[in-house]
């Protein structure tokens, strides 16, 4: 126990701990076993929701993580469920904010200043960069990995790159699979899984990664499994709904207008044609008229080169140049 850390009346430390100095535990907070906290951390305290009223909820830590240098970590609230918890084996790195009614994990990786909103759920082994935020009710998959600077508004896809402000996903995390002792066909396999996943409708994606299963004899059992978990029935049908009530009828109407639109460029297209018609002829009478009047100045231009040029030949002056 480092000085002038401040633990309250409630909390619960397991064996092989070590506390920073000016760290500040308080709450309802129970820690494992081996756990490594540095200075100036702070957990367990009052969560920063206005909606808290002093409930008794609580924060639990597991065994072996390391938490470094001003991470805070609040616990839960009633209206979440009343527990904000944290698995084992995790690296919070410094300044980073765990706040309430979230739940960690095990064996994830947090980078400097990273930062989850309320009600965020960060699966075993997924990676969230420095100064990155996730939005609260968000989740964040198995072996996902969030580049540094990231803003996450929606579910981050497990075994996937997601990077970026706002967010977007960049191929499978290959660099962090190979890390975690992925062997090379299974990866092969999760690529085309993603491929599967990521260019075609959910329902028609799981139907064929499905198919992909029973051709390869398994392989994509836990990308599966978590198609189906990130995208349950209810929450499809959900989505079916809205976009038949809200999206659908929009484009209906362009696509009417659209078809007006070729319709009045039909009807209009004869016209159109008779009208360069037209123009060509005119176009054509006016070089004509400008050809027929160019031809007299050059033949006249030819007898005036000629009358000088018999008159330099007998020595006498021309008695008539011009037009």
């Amino acid at each position: 126990m480092g000085p002038y850390a401040v633990i309250g009346e409630h909390v619960r430390i397991g064996r092989d701990c070590r506390i920073g100095a000016s760290t500040v535990i308080d709450g309802h907070t129970e820690i494992g076993d081996g756990n490594e906290i540095f200075p100036m951390t702070s957990i367990g305290l009052v969560p920063q929701d206005l909606k808290f009223g002093g409930e008794p909820t609580r924060v639990t830590i597991g065994d072996r993580n390391v938490i470094r240098e001003f991470v805070t970590i609040h616990r839960g609230t009633a209206g979440g469920g009343g527990l904000t918890s944290i698995g084992t084996r995790n690296l919070l790195m410094a300044y980073t904010h765990i706040a309430h009614d979230c739940h960690i994990g095990n064996n994830t990786i947090f980078g400097n200043a990273a930062t989850l909103a309320g009600h965020v759920t960060v699966d075993d082994f997924a990676n969230v960069g420095a100064f990155s935020g996730v939005h609260q009710f968000c989740r964040v998959g198995k072996y996902a990995f969030i580049g540094g600077y990231s803003v996450v508004t929606k579910d981050a896809l497990p075994y996937v790159k997601t990077v970026g402000n706002r967010a977007r996903i960049y191929g499978i995390n290959t660099i962090g699979l190979r890390r975690r002792g992925f062997a090379q066909e299974t990866i092969t396999k999760l690529h085309r899984a993603y491929r599967v996943l990521a260019h075609s409708a959910t329902s028609r994606a799981i139907a064929q990664i499905e198919r992909l299963v029973e051709q390869s004899n398994g392989g994509f059992g836990a990308y599966l499994q978590l198609a189906h978990d990130w995208a349950a029935p209810a929450a499809r049908l959900r989505s079916y709904e809205l976009f038949a009530r809200h999206v659908a009828p929009h484009f209906q109407g362009q696509h009417q207008a659209t078809a007006d639109a070729k319709a009045r460029a039909r009807a209009a297209r004869p016209a159109l044609a008779e009208n360069n018609l037209k123009a060509v002829a005119q176009s054509t009478a006016r070089y004509q008229a400008e050809l027929d009047a160019n031809r007299g100045r050059y033949l006249a231009s030819l007898r005036t080169a000629g009358i000088r040029a018999g008159a330099l030949r007998r020595g006498t002056r021309p008695t008539t140049i011009g037009w």
